[in-house]
């Protein structure tokens, strides 16, 4: 029922920026679920969010300044689902895997489009490190429960209450929150409601 009624609100969304703001939304979504239960469903769902956007950001208004903003909602995603990667069961993170890398590539070639080529690889850069660098502290917590031999020690469930105690996803809203600001995901602000729209008008 769920894909039904977003697929509905978003064919009534006429404004284009709207239509962008609603599926910022949509990843943001569909990454919560992921962190809940991974399913082929929701990565499809959550890549095609992506796929939707790229093709949005030609018609806008704005499309440098809009692209702006989903990169900044992508980097953040990738740093959650790289966390989530290393939670999940070793049968389901190829599903996190694939909604990271292809999510990733729509965000590139928006990049490449609206903006530059330097940008887009700077960008590429960015994801493939937030994915290595996780997996490198994922392997050190590893190797330190084995160091100090207690074999009661999980380091996926570390991982995972790591996760719910950062509060990693919060809302998209917060790095969307202040209109014409660049933005910085290391500083998030508390959520207010977002709207690429309203940043395009005071152009």
């Amino acid at each position: 029922m769920q894909p039904v009624l977003e697929s509905a609100r978003l064919f009534f969304t006429f404004s284009k920026e709207e239509k962008t703001d609603y599926l910022l939304q949509l990843t943001e979504r569909r990454v919560e679920e992921m962190t809940q239960k991974q399913s082929t469903t929701t990565v499809d769902r959550y890549q095609l969010n992506f796929a939707k956007l790229e093709k949005l950001v030609t018609e806008v208004k704005n499309p440098e300044q809009v692209v702006e903003k989903i990169k900044e909602v992508s980097l953040r995603q990738q740093e959650v689902l790289a966390k989530v990667y290393n939670q999940v069961p070793e049968e389901a993170q190829a599903a996190i895997i694939n909604a990271q890398e292809n999510s990733a590539k729509h965000v590139e070639r928006m990049i490449e489009s609206a903006q530059t080529s330097v940008k887009a690889k700077e960008y590429k850069d960015q994801t493939v490190q937030i994915r290595q660098m996780e997996r490198v502290k994922n392997q050190n917590r590893i190797e330190r429960v084995l160091l100090e031999g207690d074999s009661q020690i999980n380091p996926a469930e570390s991982v995972s209450g790591e996760l719910n105690s950062e509060r990693e996803l919060k809302s998209l809203d917060s790095i969307l929150k202040c209109e014409g600001q660049s933005g910085n995901s290391a500083t998030m602000a508390p959520a207010v409601p977002v709207s690429v729209q309203s940043t395009v008008k005071q152009q």
